[in-house]
């Protein structure tokens, strides 16, 4: 009968093993956005994982999430908008929760196609709604930033931006609400400095920013600098 009296490292190793088998389990879908953990300065790179995960990854709501991503930064936002409802909807026919908490990740996804279509009221919206969710998602709060600068609530934006700058953030997140927030104030200049401090970070995951958007704000707020000069 000794043979089976659990001791208290036994019974603490057969917990820990337990938590780690579940942990793995829950995260084992996500496995393809972590690995594009390791090549941000690489969006192609990026992109390619994002885009094996579609076929691939059983569970599909994630594999939509990942698809959408790829979209995202190819510019292809109509396609993400697309691939994020058939999600939405997916997780909402099996409201588990797991796909209660994806949904944050969706719709975040969808504030920012929202944003880059220039759909900003929409955009705005949904950030602030996943912002009062999660006071810790801090790319939300950067949509709402971006949007109210857009919209011309420079107010507004700055008041979000002094919450953003409260935390710990990624520096090009930082750069890119500073750099619409200058532009809508119609210091050009200033926007342009920032804009070109954000290519010294890997700023694909801010807001799935692409170089060639950077590029058009650069022309076009370059531009808009010498003409006020």
């Amino acid at each position: 009968m000794h043979y089976f009296q659990m001791t208290l490292p036994a019974t603490l190793t057969g917990l820990a093993v337990v938590l780690f088998v579940g942990l793995l389990r829950l995260q084992w879908p996500f496995r393809y956005y972590y690995r594009t953990l390791l090549c941000k300065r690489n969006p192609e790179r990026m992109q390619m994982i994002l885009e094996a995960s579609y076929p691939k990854n059983k569970k599909r709501s994630v594999a939509l999430l990942d698809k959408s991503s790829q979209q995202l930064l190819q510019g292809k936002y109509d396609a993400a908008e697309s691939y994020i409802t058939q999600a939405i909807i997916l997780c909402k026919e099996s409201p588990t929760l797991f796909h209660r908490a994806l949904l944050q990740h969706l719709f975040y996804n969808l504030a920012v196609a929202c944003y880059s279509r220039g759909r900003y009221r929409d955009a705005l919206q949904i950030g602030i709604h996943l912002y009062k969710r999660d006071p810790r998602m801090h790319c939300a709060l950067g949509v709402i930033i971006c949007c109210q600068a857009r919209m011309g609530d420079l107010p507004g934006a700055k008041h979000a931006l002094s919450l953003l700058q409260r935390r710990r953030i990624r520096p090009a997140l930082h750069y890119f609400c500073l750099a619409e927030i200058e532009a809508a104030a119609g210091r050009y200049t200033h926007a342009v400095e920032h804009i070109e401090k954000i290519r010294n970070y890997a700023y694909s995951q801010t807001l799935y920013l692409r170089k060639e958007e950077l590029d058009l704000r650069l022309q076009e707020w370059t531009k808009a600098a010498s003409h006020a000069g």
